[in-house]
């Protein structure tokens, strides 16, 4: 039987979790969502994801130290970085962090 792939879109706006995920639901994904890093963090602890969406600008913990924290988890999985802010100063960070890719969000 094969998996469908799963994904894992992580972003504190929650209408931006809900259209991620019919998109990606419809193109054949298993997708789970959360609104920050933490519950991010605890979904990975009973699932396996082969890729992940994460937001830069989100309280408490931002995308590039949750990426950090899942590689630790979980190496396989690979990531994305999405943002609003195209020349934030910390989204070359978050290319030399190892990310995949940068997707820019239209506002």
């Amino acid at each position: 039987m094969n998996r469908l792939p799963s994904l894992l879109i992580v972003d504190d706006e929650a209408d931006a979790c809900r259209n991620l995920s019919d998109i990606f639901a419809d193109l054949g994904y298993q997708v789970d969502t959360a609104n920050d890093g933490f519950e991010a963090l605890e979904r990975m602890q009973s699932a396996h994801y082969d890729l992940a969406v994460l937001d830069l600008m989100m309280p408490g913990m931002d995308g590039i130290e949750l990426y950090r924290q899942m590689k630790q988890r979980s190496p396989e999985t690979v990531a994305v970085l999405a943002t609003a802010y195209p020349n934030h100063p910390r989204v070359d960070q978050a290319l030399k962090s190892g990310l995949w890719n940068i997707l820019y969000k239209r506002v």
